[in-house]
């Protein structure tokens, strides 16, 4: 949308009996009348603000004509129509090992990930990015993409990623990712049970039930959601 605002003073007399023409430059155009507002004697300022769609980008020389019985005088205006900024989605890469969980939006700690977008209309001066979560509060821009995330704590965090233009901030998507702890191949432990039968490597009770823990740990954080099949 463009707006124009056209203004008409003088330092005595107004013009009188003044019509006008603004022509768009895409073969629309919009007339007004201010005959009964510049009668003859009249003084002070006229003024009207005019809006306009435009369905195309690109550049318009706007045309407006003001006159009456026995003059006339025009200005130009030039508009610059850029495209609205929209994106699509967010796309996360896990660009250091072969995830299989992406697609599921699962990650692992201490790891980069790539983070992208499709433009779906516009051009871009500058991106953001908005990353929360785990009591984290970051906000990143950048004048290109791809942006790299890095996420030593396990835990859900929200992204959250726009650009803005000429045309101004496009829509905002977001995104969820799960980041994870590893399970490491050292940090899995079998206790023995307490009641270990002498001579045997486990305490068989009756109908042949075993017991025994099962201690899984990490030099750092322990994993999350982890599952166990026996």
């Amino acid at each position: 949308i463009v707006e124009v605002n056209v203004t008409l003073d003088a330092p005595t007399e107004l013009p009188t009996h003044i019509v006008g023409v603004v022509d768009w430059n895409d073969t629309k155009t919009e007339t007004f009348d201010w005959i009964s507002l510049t009668n003859p004697g009249m003084t002070g300022i006229v003024q009207k603000t005019f809006q306009h769609f435009y369905e195309i980008p690109k550049n318009y020389s706007i045309l407006l004509t003001l006159s009456n019985n026995v003059s006339s005088a025009f200005v130009k205006a030039e508009a610059f129509v850029v495209p609205k900024l929209e994106i699509k989605d967010i796309i996360v890469i896990d660009v250091s090992l072969d995830n299989t969980k992406a697609a599921d939006r699962v990650f692992e700690t201490n790891f980069n990930l790539t983070i992208k977008t499709n433009i779906t209309n516009g051009d871009a001066t500058k991106f953001h990015l908005k990353i929360e979560g785990k009591g984290t509060s970051l906000k990143l821009e950048s004048k290109s993409l791809p942006f790299w995330a890095y996420f030593n704590q396990s835990g859900i965090y929200t992204l959250t990623l726009w650009m803005e233009g000429l045309a101004g901030d496009s829509n905002k998507v977001s995104y969820d990712v799960l980041i994870q702890s590893k399970i490491f191949g050292g940090g899995i432990r079998v206790l023995d049970p307490p009641e270990q039968h002498p001579g045997y490597p486990w305490y068989i009770g009756y109908k042949g039930a075993v017991s025994f823990t099962l201690e899984i740990y990490n030099p750092t954080e322990a994993p999350r959601d982890v599952e166990m099949w026996v």
